[in-house]
C-alpha cells in the first residue's frame, strides 16, 4: 500500500514539472514574438520617415545594410558602349617623287687611261702639259706613274718617275716663291706677325745655334781639312763633289782632299784604316794640341746642312765645348733726331 502511494506521488510531481516547463517555453516564445513585432514596427516607422527632415538615424540611407536585416544592394555593371575611333577624313595619296638615277660620272677626257693597270708611262704622259696641268690631274698622273714604275721596276721606269718628281718640285717651288712675294707685299697676312713670345724664344735659340755653327767653322777652316773617299763607279760621289764645292765657296774652306779607294794599294789601305765601307764617305782631320785627329762626318750622300752640323759637333768635342757668346742687349738708344744728325755728319762715300 505504501508503494502505491509512493508511485502516485512521483507521477504527480512529474506532471507538475512538465507543466512548469511548458509554461516557461510559452513565456519565452511570447517574449520573442513581441520583440519581433516591435522591431517590425520600428522598421516600418523608419521606412516612413526615410528622406524626411525629422529622420535623423533611420532616415539615413547610408547607414542601412546588414544591421537592417537587408542585403546590401549590388549595382549591376553598366553596359559600356564600345568606343570606336573617330572617323577621319580620307587623306589623298601623296605623290611620290620619281626615283632619279645617280648622276653619271663625267667622261674621261685625259690622255691617259682611267685604269691604272692599263697605264704606260712611256706612252701616256703628256710632257708638254705638265707645267700647266690641273693639280688634281697632275696628282692622278703622279700616282699612276708611281704604280707603273713599281711593277717590274727598271732603270728607264725609274728615270721617268724621277722626271715627274722634278716637275712637281718645280711647280711647288714656283708656288712657294709666289706666296713669298705676296707676303712681302702684304705683311699683315704673315703668321709671324702674331708670334707668341715662347715661339720667339725658340727662334732666338735657333739663331744662337747658327751663330755657334758659324763660329766653329770659321775657327776650323784654316787649320782643318776634309777628306772625301770615292769610287769611279759611285753614282753619288759626283753629287757629293758638287755639294762640297758649294760648301768651300760658302765658307772659304781651305783644305779638301779626294781619295779614290781603287786607284792604288796605298789608297785601299788608307780606306781600310779609316773603316770605309761605302762611298762617298767624308772625314774631318786636323792637328789638335799636337795630335792628328780624325772624325767621320757621315757616310753616304750628305747635304750642305748635314756637313755644317757635323763640323759644329766635331768642334764641340775637340775644343771642350767652347761656344759663341751671343750679342749683349742694347742698353742705350738715341732719338730719331740724333740718329739723323749723326748720319748727316758722316762723310759721304
Amino acid at each position: 500500500m505504501k508503494e502505491i502511494k509512493g508511485l502516485k506521488a512521483w507521477s504527480i510531481l512529474g506532471v507538475l514539472v512538465y507543466i512548469a516547463l511548458l509554461l516557461v517555453f510559452l513565456a519565452v516564445f511570447s517574449v520573442a514574438n513581441a520583440d519581433a513585432n516591435e522591431l517590425a514596427a520600428v522598421d516600418e516607422q523608419g521606412r516612413k520617415l526615410k528622406g524626411s527632415e525629422t529622420g535623423d538615424f533611420f532616415g539615413n540611407a547610408d547607414r542601412e545594410g546588414y544591421w537592417w536585416y537587408e542585403e546590401p544592394l549590388v549595382e549591376e555593371p553598366k553596359e559600356v558602349e564600345e568606343q570606336r575611333p573617330p572617323k577621319v577624313a580620307a587623306v589623298p595619296p601623296v605623290a611620290t617623287a620619281p626615283v632619279l638615277a645617280p648622276p653619271s660620272e663625267p667622261a674621261w677626257d685625259k690622255p691617259w687611261p682611267k685604269d691604272a693597270k692599263q697605264f704606260d708611262g712611256f706612252k701616256h704622259i703628256p710632257w708638254d702639259q705638265l707645267q700647266t696641268m690641273h693639280p688634281d690631274d697632275f696628282q692622278d698622273l703622279t700616282d699612276k706613274t708611281l704604280k707603273w714604275a713599281m711593277v717590274e721596276p727598271d732603270q728607264q721606269k725609274s728615270f721617268v718617275w724621277m722626271l715627274i718628281n722634278a716637275v712637281a718640285s718645280q711647280r711647288s717651288m714656283a708656288f712657294t716663291n709666289a706666296q713669298a712675294d705676296a707676303l712681302n707685299k702684304n705683311p699683315t697676312l704673315d703668321a709671324r706677325v702674331n708670334r707668341h713670345p715662347s715661339e720667339m724664344g725658340s727662334i732666338m735659340q735657333a739663331s744662337h745655334s747658327r751663330a755657334d755653327r758659324d763660329y766653329a767653322i770659321n775657327k776650323m777652316r784654316a787649320d782643318m781639312g776634309l777628306l772625301l773617299f770615292t769610287r769611279p763607279d759611285c753614282s753619288y760621289c759626283w753629287k757629293q763633289k758638287k755639294i762640297l764645292t758649294a760648301f768651300i765657296e760658302k765658307w772659304q774652306w781651305g783644305h779638301l782632299a779626294e781619295v779614290d779607294i781603287t786607284a792604288s794599294d796605298k789608297n785601299s789601305d788608307m780606306a781600310l784604316e779609316y773603316g770605309v765601307q761605302l762611298t762617298p764617305d767624308i772625314f774631318v782631320v786636323g792637328n789638335v794640341d799636337g795630335t792628328i785627329m780624325r772624325r767621320r762626318l757621315g757616310a753616304g750622300l750628305m747635304e750642305l746642312g748635314d756637313i755644317e752640323k757635323g763640323l759644329l759637333d766635331t768642334y764641340s768635342r775637340w775644343f771642350n765645348g767652347e761656344r759663341y757668346e751671343g750679342p749683349k742687349m742694347v742698353e742705350k738708344t738715341v732719338t730719331l733726331d740724333d740718329l739723323l744728325k749723326n748720319m748727316e755728319n758722316q762723310p759721304q762715300e
